[in-house]
């Protein structure tokens, strides 16, 4: 699981770009990478600004995103489908 496709609890200060959690396989692939790279520069930022030493994705957080991930989803055959981008679920 991740968390806005950027952030893994368990896992403080580290950051990912194009992860199957953003669901970046149906856009634009620079467009996203050029937004996730702003959101992660904000987040180091915030850290500076606020004498903070990590950033973590709550696990909460991570279940409530992966949930809104699957609404769209739910109305179309992707969810029957296995590919990297459903966990491979048929």
């Amino acid at each position: 699981m991740v968390y806005m496709g950027l952030t893994v609890h368990g896992f403080p200060n580290a950051s990912f770009t194009y992860t199957v959690g953003g669901r970046v396989i149906l856009t634009n692939i620079p467009t996203v990478i050029d937004m996730q790279v702003d959101i992660i520069v904000d987040m180091i930022t915030k850290l500076g600004k606020e004498s903070a030493r990590s950033i973590e994705a709550d696990a909460g957080a991570e279940e409530a995103w992966m949930r809104i991930l699957d609404i769209p989803v739910h109305g179309s055959l992707l969810k029957y489908t296995a590919g990297w981008s459903n966990k491979g679920v048929k």
